[in-house]
């Protein structure tokens, strides 16, 4: 390939501006060919951003009987073609996020032949150059959002962050060049979309801290769509329930600044709680609930997104926007990009494993090294995680991996976990006949899809936006597994695919939103280290919400959350939840069955209940949440082995 500058052609569009989320806009895409020119029976692909954008549609656009479908031309994303040679004809094709153009090892091919796949960033547009060729100079037109015929233009979606039209080049059409046959122009069009005026403020802070200890406060202006307000800027008055804390009472919000933060030093025991406000904009915001204790207690609570997606395989954004959005955006402590196995290359998993190595600061922010394996024919998609940042991918696609039971002996002698997620999913279900205590010690109860705990719960697992609920196939859900006499603890995670990890209910590379927004993990370690981290989950000492920092603390006979032990006593279950607000209820499960619910009347509910009813045996025990807003938590499960005081020697 010769490096040459205009070898493949050049692209710019018009008008270069800035636009805003949810708006309608028009630009023209001029794309000049280079030295090489394209023959006839050659082409390019252009992609368009598929992450909320409208789609794109073609002029003329008629019904089946030759007529005028007046709504249609009314319908958003018309695109008006044009060439500055007269005697070239061009043919377009596309639309469709699904439609493939002429390509090698593109797809479900690749994957045919061992190799990862390669995904389109965005919805490509084949433009094929027939009659005559295209020569250096000649140049390609395309109005992006044509309004001749009273289409509003094109809707720039849900996501703030800048796009970017992919252009590449199959100049002879025999599909030589080294992405899918075409040769990509060495500089792309972007388009920047800005994020919409605030309409709340989201307020976050460390879930436990002691009397005296100084902790930072983190402040987000964010708009309906949940993206960063960046350009917010006013005065924010600061109100703490402990009256006596050293906390400042007013803060200058600065234009540009993503991320507004304070620190506090808390003077009295008790839960409290910040309020932030901002009378002249009308935005309010409360913090998730902080238990301040006399004592350091002997763990923390860290939160965070293990299960998120960038633009190496089916996501938005890079590793570096990813683990950025996470630390600072979020306002997490930890999180891992696990991008899909069947679309990462070993130069892709280089790059995911050096990424995680330079974003973990111990006390700061944690990272792991993973990636999904996708595997839907034996035991379904699982994410894999490493300790350290040096291990291989063991891909779904090669040979010696492509099982479950592969996968983990792969994985003997090696520091990793593997997590099933979206358990209930109709085509990516988990097969809880493939199961390893060593390595599948949790498993991922909600996400963005849903809740997979158990057949008709509230919030059922969706395939999308529109709430298409699917009957869980049989045997599939969490409490499938639990049944099997599995140990599986709960975690959360978001599965987003827009580069927001811990604050995103968008479907990221598909044009609407998924059903619910993302969940989080909840850990319980004595420091933010990848050591203190892992044996936290190891040990299933972890939870799991729906997005909401909800304080759960749950013990049997003064064991915790995720630990085994055994009784011949009728064992104490002592429970304390603290909600991000007006709690309906909270259930104590055991093996799968509601033996006790307590009502909730306020944000906090605490109660302490002897199980004297429990049969001999194994018996495995959980809590579940319910908030009057919808917001849900759950333990990871105790099991109690129960001995009749007769049936000891």
């Amino acid at each position: 390939m010769v490096d040459d500058e205009n070898l493949y052609g050049s692209a710019s569009i018009y008008p270069k501006k800035e636009t805003v989320v949810g708006r309608c806009e028009s630009w023209v895409i001029i794309y000049k060919v280079g030295k090489r020119g394209i023959d006839v029976g050659g082409g390019l692909v252009i992609t368009f951003p598929l992450h909320g954008f409208s789609g794109f549609r073609f002029f003329p656009d008629v019904s089946m009987d030759g007529k005028w479908n007046v709504w249609d031309i009314t319908e958003p994303g018309y695109l008006y073609i044009t060439s500055s040679n007269p005697a070239v004809k061009l043919k377009a094709e596309g639309g469709s996020h699904r439609y493939t153009p002429p390509a090698r090892d593109y797809g479900v091919e690749a994957l045919k032949k061992g190799k990862p796949m390669f995904l389109w960033p965005g919805r490509p547009l084949y433009i094929k150059v027939e009659e005559a060729p295209l020569r250096e100079g000649d140049e390609i037109r395309i109005c992006w959002g044509d309004t001749s015929s009273g289409s509003p233009g094109v809707v720039t979606g849900t996501l703030a962050r800048e796009v970017e039209l992919f252009i590449a080049v199959d100049p002879d059409g025999k599909l030589k060049g080294p992405i899918c046959g075409y040769y990509p122009i060495k500089k792309n069009p972007k388009i920047r979309v800005l994020p919409d005026h605030p309409v709340k403020l989201v307020v976050t802070a460390p879930s436990r801290v002691r009397v005296g200890e100084r902790f930072e406060v983190s402040v987000v202006a964010r708009d309906k769509y949940e993206n960063v307000s960046f350009q917010y800027s006013g005065t924010l008055k600061i109100g703490f329930s402990d009256s006596q804390a050293e906390a400042p009472r007013v803060l200058r919000a600065k234009s540009g600044e993503r991320v507004h933060k304070f620190t506090v030093c808390p003077k009295t025991i008790g839960v409290h709680r910040i309020v932030v406000t901002d009378e002249k904009n009308g935005l309010k915001g409360i913090s998730n609930p902080i238990d301040c204790r006399e004592a350091k207690p002997d763990y923390k609570i860290y939160w965070g997104d293990p299960h998120v997606h960038s633009s190496l395989s089916d996501g938005l954004g890079t590793l570096e926007e990813c683990y950025e959005y996470a630390r600072y955006d979020a306002d997490l402590d930890f999180a891992v990009v696990t991008d899909h196995d069947t679309m990462i290359t070993d130069e892709k998993w280089e790059l995911i494993k050096r990424a995680a190595s330079e974003f973990y600061e111990p006390g700061k922010f944690v990272t792991f090294s993973g990636y999904e394996y996708s595997e839907r024919k034996y035991g379904g998609d699982k994410n894999v995680y490493y300790f350290t940042d040096d291990q291989p991918i063991f891909r779904c696609i090669d040979e010696g991996s492509k099982t479950p039971i592969e996968l983990w002996n792969n994985l003997r002698g090696r520091k990793a976990l593997t997590i099933p997620h979206h358990t209930t999913h109709k085509y990516m279900r988990t097969n809880w006949d493939y199961h390893d205590p060593h390595f599948q010690r949790l498993v991922e109860i909600y996400s963005e899809w849903g809740n997979s705990e158990y057949p008709g719960n509230p919030r059922p697992l969706c395939l999308n936006h529109l709430h298409e609920e699917r009957a869980p196939p049989k045997g599939t859900t969490v409490q499938d597994g639990l049944a099997r006499g599995y140990r599986l603890g709960f975690v959360a995670g978001s599965d987003n695919h827009s580069g927001q990890p811990g604050y995103c209910d968008q479907m990221g590379n598909f044009s609407r939103r998924r059903a619910y927004h993302g969940g989080l993990t909840a850990i319980y370690a004595e420091n933010l280290t990848r050591e203190a981290l892992w044996e936290a989950l190891y040990n299933r000492r972890c939870y799991a919400t729906t997005g909401a920092r909800i304080i759960v603390e749950f013990f049997m006979d003064k064991h915790m959350m995720g630990e085994e032990y055994s009784t011949n006593e009728p064992p104490e279950i002592n429970v304390r939840v603290l909600g991000t607000s007006s709690i309906e209820k909270v259930e104590v499960v055991r093996s799968n069955k509601e033996i006790f619910v307590k009502e909730g009347n306020g944000s906090q509910v605490c109660f302490h209940f002897v199980d004297e009813n429990i049969m001999p045996g194994f018996n495995y025990y959980y809590i579940r949440v319910t908030q009057e807003d919808g917001e849900m938590a759950w333990s990871s499960p105790i099991w109690v082995h129960y001995l009749h005081k007769e049936d000891v020697k």
